[in-house]
């Protein structure tokens, strides 16, 4: 009894080192060799789409602010759910 107990120990032993190595070689590798692990798709929208993406946020952003800014008629007239001019409401927004 005392034998099976022992080798249980060894074995959780054991495995735990492995998991402890396995974590720390993949702690080591750079971000986009992480990614290429996962495979292709993952490294794609990680390494390109996410970023893509922020990108445009920026540039929509920074265009909606400029807007604002502008003198169109229709920034001048209400909205019909919240009652505010629409320059006001972009600006809220």
């Amino acid at each position: 009894m005392e034998a099976l107990a022992k080798r249980e120990r060894l074995v959780a032993v054991k495995l735990e080192r492995k998991i402890t190595k396995e974590t720390t070689m993949k702690m080591n590798l750079t971000k986009q060799e992480r990614y290429k692990s996962m495979g292709q798709f993952a490294c794609f929208v990680h390494c390109w789409l996410v970023p893509a993406a922020g990108v445009l946020f920026v540039v929509v952003g920074l265009a909606k602010v400029a807007s604002v800014f502008g003198e169109a008629e229709l920034l001048g007239k209400l909205d019909p759910v919240f009652g505010l001019v629409w320059r006001e409401l972009m600006v809220v927004a």
